[in-house]
């Protein structure tokens, strides 16, 4: 990703086969913090476990399928030390843990049916037969709260899935 005043965040993840079926993984998550450099430190390094989760989810999941992924910002009233929280109870989750089976029916996005695959205060993942869904309450590091869709259905359409979230994060947060 890359932002305003040189911001950016990347994130390489490399998979080394080793014997045995093992592999080893090299990961390396840099970036320019341009503002806020403690904030944004404390930010980034609560994000690891969540990436990695998110790994682990991909490699079991769908691994070797082919993805469109789509990155939606919420607008700027979801900086507000309440802003994840508001999020979650808007898609009727609030309080559920990993492990929880859920069916949501979200305005201007439609049907989800999955399992809450990661929960904590500040991050959310939920995985469906063919998509990740990944929420960041980065609010909490002085950002704006985000999402991203991991679509591995085959037709996944970034523009339409970005003006879809865009839409439902619009009316979260007006």
């Amino acid at each position: 990703m890359d932002g305003p005043d040189g911001w950016f965040n990347q994130l390489e993840h490399v998979l080394e086969p080793l014997d045995g079926g093992r592999a080893r993984l090299h990961y390396v998550h840099s970036g320019i913090f341009a503002d806020n450099w403690d904030q944004q430190y404390d930010g980034a390094s609560k994000h690891t476990e969540f990436y990695l989760h998110t790994l682990g989810q991909y490699l079991q999941y769908f691994d070797g399928k082919p993805v469109v992924f789509t990155d939606i910002q919420a607008p700027p009233a979801s900086a507000t030390p309440d802003g994840f929280v508001r999020l979650k109870k808007a898609m009727g989750i609030e309080g559920a843990e990993a492990g929880t089976a859920v069916e949501l029916e979200l305005d201007g996005v439609g049907r989800l049916s999955g399992e809450v695959d990661f929960a904590n205060e500040n991050f959310l993942g939920l995985r469906t037969a063919d998509t990740l869904y990944r929420f960041f309450g980065r609010n909490a590091f002085g950002a704006t709260v985000g999402m991203t869709v991991h679509d591995f259905s085959g037709s996944g359409d970034s523009e339409a899935t970005a003006k879809a979230w865009g839409g439902f994060l619009g009316k979260v947060y007006a």
